[in-house]
């Protein structure tokens, strides 16, 4: 999914697209392909819509050895809409990733799973903690303190971008409307439908399509 036009990465991606964002001397799109192509996968459906033409440009300039094919969308889809683009298309089951997210795991493990599961979403999530840099003051119903935490933890999952689906999904997504993940899974919640997550570790990814994590993914790749 590379249609969105990189909010988070502004001014930069005002000029050049998000995908196209260089990675130690790689692009992140580059980075993504050959990740996954290096685990037997050969296919891949590329949806496109802000500054598409300079992503499709850049990426049939080079002969690679797997095949792309691109989908352009006629407006802003959402971050899922546009999958109703590859109708009849798709393989029983398939990946979607985000063009910003970049993994160090076994994808096949991965799709392993999902296909197990016999759900028709798999969520990779990672577990992360967040430790809260304040004293946390506890009060009972009078606003009298009860308790101070210094410096409480929480654990969360957290949604990656990396998705594995059944092809029975687009039967939930609507044709030439917008529509964004988060609201497809509360869909597919609300309509009883099996989704399961993949739980990886937090530092099996990395979100660079925020300028703080993209700084951290530099750094590694620099050792």
């Amino acid at each position: 999914m590379v249609g969105g036009e990189g909010k988070r990465l502004k001014p930069f991606t005002s000029i050049l697209p998000k995908p196209l964002i260089p990675i130690g001397g790689r692009t992140m799109i580059d980075i993504i392909l050959d990740n996954f192509n290096s685990q037997g996968f050969s296919k891949f459906d590329i949806i496109i819509n802000y500054k598409s033409n300079i992503i499709k440009s850049y990426l049939e300039e080079f002969k690679r050895i797997y095949k792309i094919n691109f989908h352009k969308e006629k407006k802003p889809l959402g971050t899922i809409g546009g999958l109703k683009l590859l109708q009849n298309k798709l393989t029983e089951n398939f990946f979607i990733s985000n063009s910003d997210v970049i993994f160090n795991l076994d994808f096949n493990d991965v799709f392993k799973y999902h296909k197990e599961s016999k759900s028709i979403m798999t969520l990779v999530v990672a577990a992360k903690e967040y430790v809260f840099p304040y004293g946390n003051c506890v009060i009972n119903s009078e606003g009298e303190l009860k308790d101070i935490i210094e410096k409480p933890s929480y654990d969360f999952l957290i949604n990656t971008g990396l998705y594995i689906m059944n092809k029975k999904i687009l039967k939930y997504i609507p044709k030439n409307k917008k529509l964004n993940m988060d609201n497809l899974v509360k869909k597919l919640i609300k309509e009883k439908i099996k989704v399961c997550i993949f739980p990886i570790h937090d530092d099996a990814w990395s979100d660079v399509g925020q300028w703080d994590e993209y700084k951290k993914t530099l750094g590694k790749l620099s050792l």
